[in-house]
């Protein structure tokens, strides 16, 4: 586009006002071409975002904060990793969530190794958080060893559904499986705590679970997003465009955060970004005032 533009300025012949018009456009339009392909290809995909919300609630007495990340997926463990990683430890959480596919190597050989890559990598920055640190599987996972990941670490994998006490809080982990799925997950054992369900997909927040606070990935927030429209797309069956990135209210009052995630999908993907930088969450969990004093 550029080069015809400047032929076309180089035609003496064609002079006139209206003949002008076209080369400039074109020349115009290629300028925004490459502008959104440098963004895009250069700039966004590892342009991390820390992102931050607080949630105030009756039910805690002190100030918690966690860290939530979701789909550090590569296909090479390096400095942006570490980066990643490091910047976590460096907001001195209190608890710390992992949501799933941190890897995506071009075959299973590739993600063995990548296993082990990031093992040595989670036990060089050696993460740790008071209240624990907690990952579950992602779908890139499936069908591997992945727990190897997290052996000599501080970080506790949970592949199956389950719920977990913690202090004041209590947090429901889903498989893969549970999380794709629309189907209540219960907790009998509430009794006025403040309930935090995680899953690697955002699909298990479309039924009308009872929590306070629902956390996913996967959607990767679209990668590409338009702006007054938002994601291109969600990756996550009908799930309303809406949900797939950022923090929802759902009709419920429950809290929905999806992560854009910190990495990028692999293979036929284009590895871009758009309007959609990777990122991780800090959460602020405060004890709601006491309207009496």
């Amino acid at each position: 586009m550029l080069a015809s533009a400047l032929l076309m300025y180089r035609q003496k012949k064609n002079n006139g006002k209206q003949r002008r018009c076209l080369p400039s456009l074109i020349l115009v339009t290629a300028c925004i071409y490459c502008a959104v392909a440098v963004d895009a290809l250069l700039i966004e995909p590892t342009a991390l975002v820390i992102r931050e919300i607080t949630i105030t609630t009756p039910k805690i007495s002190k100030p918690i904060t966690i860290v939530f990340c979701a789909d550090m997926q590569t296909e090479r463990v390096g400095d942006y990793e570490r980066q990643t990683l490091q910047k976590i430890k460096d907001q001195n959480a209190d608890l710390i969530l992992l949501g799933g596919d941190y890897i995506q190597g071009k075959d299973d050989e590739a993600n063995l190794h990548l296993l082990d890559d990031w093992n040595r990598l989670f036990r060089e920055v050696d993460l740790h958080a008071p209240l624990g640190i907690f990952a579950v599987q992602g779908n890139k996972e499936l069908g591997l060893p992945w727990r190897s990941m997290f052996t000599d670490t501080a970080i506790i994998p949970r592949g199956l559904t389950g719920t977990v006490p913690i202090g004041e809080i209590r947090i429901t982990f889903l498989s893969v499986r549970n999380s794709w799925a629309k189907q209540k997950i219960m907790d009998k054992r509430m009794e006025g705590k403040f309930r935090i369900m995680l899953g690697h997909m955002p699909v298990f927040s479309m039924g009308e679970q009872e929590a306070d606070l629902l956390l996913a990935g996967h959607t990767h927030g679209g990668q590409v997003q338009i702006p007054f429209f938002g994601p291109l797309l969600t990756n996550s069956g009908d799930l309303p465009r809406r949900w797939a990135s950022g923090t929802t209210t759902l009709p419920n009052g429950t809290t929905l955060i999806v992560t854009n995630g910190s990495g990028l999908a692999r293979g036929n993907v284009p590895r871009m970004r758009f309007f959609c930088r990777p990122d991780f969450w800090v959460i602020r969990l405060v004890p709601q005032a006491d309207d009496a004093s």
